[in-house]
């Protein structure tokens, strides 16, 4: 009779114990409502201890982070950063529309925790800097500046956009995300007047002295 195995299953990478985790949190997410949901339910699902799963994420703000992170590199990955012959609007709206695209696969769960966040003002307010992160990597990937004052302006203004068409979204239960994209592209439209972003053509090179495009300012 051949002797039993004594060795211990390998051991999930941290990678896949940390898609493993934040898998576990939205299908939670989804099915209630978010603040219900506790760690120990978390760790269950996702087969992890609590420590585990501590240092991994060590409150749930931090698992927000990396959902709304990994939502950032997906869109990231899918954009051709060499086309450039679009105007700035067109780009931003296929880019949040793109974000869009990725969220809605965990549609519930995203906004199980957005609503959660919503009633949390402490936690509202940790989230805005991950918004502002988003929103300056999803400018960069359209070739739009946001470095010095200027590109702070433009950050909060594209965030400003973006959390008006999130709310829409969060309501929006056409199968094309038909209210959404007309949201977004009206505010985009509307910070376009605003700042002099002409449409539907490329914007003016940096040597015309000239910046090219100037901060959104959403009203």
């Amino acid at each position: 009779m051949a002797a039993k195995s004594t060795r211990k299953p390998a051991k999930p990478s941290a990678a896949r114990q940390r898609a493993a985790i934040l898998d576990a949190a939205l299908e939670l997410a989804a099915a209630g409502p978010w603040n219900g949901v506790t760690f120990v339910r978390i760790a269950q699902a996702s087969q992890v201890s609590l420590s585990e799963l501590y240092g991994q994420f060590p409150g749930r703000m931090a698992i927000w982070r990396a959902l709304m992170a990994r939502a950032d590199e997906r869109v990231l990955a899918e954009t051709d950063t060499g086309s450039t012959d679009e105007s700035v609007r067109d780009r931003l709206f296929d880019i949040l529309m793109r974000r869009f695209d990725v969220l809605a696969e965990n549609r519930d769960g995203v906004i199980s925790m957005a609503r959660g966040i919503a009633c949390d003002p402490a936690a509202a307010m940790c989230a805005a800097p991950t918004l502002m992160k988003s929103m300056r990597w999803m400018l960069e990937a359209t070739g739009v500046s946001t470095a010095g004052v200027c590109g702070s302006l433009r950050v909060k203004g594209l965030a400003a956009v973006y959390a008006s068409a999130f709310r829409i979204w969060m309501r929006d239960d056409s199968e094309d995300m038909s209210r959404t994209m007309v949201a977004l592209d009206k505010s985009l439209e509307r910070a376009e007047k605003l700042s002099g972003i002409r449409v539907g053509r490329r914007p003016r090179k940096e040597q015309d002295g000239e910046d090219p495009v100037a901060s959104p300012s959403p009203g």
